[in-house]
Formats: structure tokens, C-alpha cells, sequence
């Protein structure tokens, strides 16, 4: 990626905005995007792209508000997916508990859902809950 073409308010180089782009005019599509998904508007690609981005700036935190934000407002036959990417994120950050959720409701959308079922199998045997892990 190009750093000379990142300014931020200043003119100056700004590590938050992609090249071309202002640091502001990334916070005001990360605004867009986030009123979008709370009116149940953002498409799936769009939520995985721009993910993809909060990721990519360490904003981590960021991509799993999003996650929610767009699950609590969205319908979708593709929820379980997302569901399961929000638990690699709440694993990502330590939240086991909130990741055993999240992958468990999308197996409850998608019980043959197998990436899920490895991902909570995994994490249920990493936590040592051998258990609960081979009644998954």
C-alpha cells in the first residue's frame, strides 16, 4: 500500500485512511456504513469488505460492533456465516464465552454447518471442556 497518498486532516500521512483518502473521509464511511448496517441496509459483501478493512487498521473492536449491529438488524439465509466470523473475532480478542455463543448460533441457524462445529469443537477443547466438545 501506497503510505504517501494517506493524509489526515492536516494533509499529513494518516495511517487510518486507505491511499487516496482522508483519515476523515474514512470515519465518515465508517459512520455510513455502521447507520446502514443499524437499518438492516448493508449487504453481506459490503459488511465483509468493510471488516475486512476495520481489520486490516486494527480496529478489531470495531468489526465485532459491526458483526452485532448487522445481526441484531439483518435478515439474512447467510446470518450463520457471520456468526461465525464474529466468533474468530471474539476469539481473536479473548472473549471465549462471547465466541462459544456466537458459534453456537450459527449452528442453531445452520446445524450442518461444519466450519462452526470444527471452530466451537476447537475452543471448547482448548478451554478443556473435552465434554462438552464431543457433544457438539
Amino acid at each position: 500500500m501506497n503510505h504517501q497518498n494517506r493524509q489526515g486532516r492536516d494533509g499529513k500521512p494518516s495511517p487510518g485512511a486507505p491511499p487516496g483518502r482522508t483519515q476523515a473521509d474514512t470515519l465518515e464511511t465508517s459512520a455510513y456504513l455502521f447507520a446502514l448496517a443499524g437499518r438492516g441496509a448493508l449487504g453481506i459483501i459490503e459488511l465483509v469488505h468493510a471488516v475486512e478493512h476495520l481489520n486490516a487498521e486494527n480496529q478489531i473492536h470495531g468489526a465485532i460492533a459491526l458483526y452485532r449491529l448487522w445481526l441484531e438488524n439483518t435478515l439474512s439465509p447467510l446470518s450463520h456465516a457471520i456468526y461465525c466470523n464474529l466468533g474468530d473475532a471474539l476469539e481473536r480478542i479473548g472473549d471465549e464465552a462471547g465466541a462459544e455463543r456466537a458459534y453456537r448460533d450459527a449452528l442453531a441457524r445452520k446445524p450442518d454447518f461444519e466450519q462452526a462445529k470444527a471452530k466451537l469443537v476447537a475452543l471448547l477443547a482448548r478451554l478443556g471442556h473435552d465434554d462438552k466438545a464431543g457433544a457438539v
